[in-house]
């Protein structure tokens, strides 16, 4: 704070002591290892950029800067079709032939098509708030998909019919 008044930053320091829950937040930031809150900030930039790359050249700007942030394909490939199904949950299934997602929507079973990666898919998406984890009785995993994985889905979905009304 000390330091925003310095620089003659007064109005943010204004804004901040008007917002109790801000002045909180911003102690509890400080006082943490600078090198905890250096990590949670790569995180979020992480995060952003993933979310980002679905939106036009604001994406690829995000991705230029982030290139390690861009969702996989298989990855959206599940988002994508849990949004298509209309599903708000699936629940995996493996056997031999690799894994399935049983959707809750309507019992549509759905296969990646690179079962090799699957595993780096959905971490990915759960690392990415997309996907939210959870067992079943089985101790077998559901996962559920977040608001934030569906408006993804949604854009890129709109994206490309965008680009088949192009065509």
């Amino acid at each position: 704070m000390q330091w925003l008044r310095d620089t003659g930053r007064t109005d943010v320091v204004d804004a901040i002591s008007r917002s109790h829950q801000s002045t909180i937040s911003l102690k509890a930031i400080f006082n943490e290892k600078s090198d905890e809150i250096l990590r949670r900030l790569q995180d979020l930039d992480s995060q952003l950029a993933r979310v980002a790359a679905a939106f036009g050249p604001i994406g690829e700007l995000a991705l230029a800067m982030r290139p390690e942030a861009r969702l996989s394909d298989g990855a959206v490939e599940v988002l994508v079709a849990m949004e298509r199904a209309g599903a708000g949950m699936a629940i995996e299934a493996k056997d031999l032939g690799g894994p399935t997602l049983v959707f809750d929507a309507n019992s549509i079973n759905f296969a990646p098509r690179d079962s090799r990666f699957y595993e780096d898919d959905i971490a990915m998406l759960v690392e990415s708030g997309m996907l939210r984890q959870s067992w079943n009785r089985s101790g077998g995993r559901v996962f559920h998909i977040t608001r934030q994985g569906a408006q993804f889905a949604r854009s890129v979905l709109h994206a490309a019919d965008d680009i088949a009304a192009e065509e």
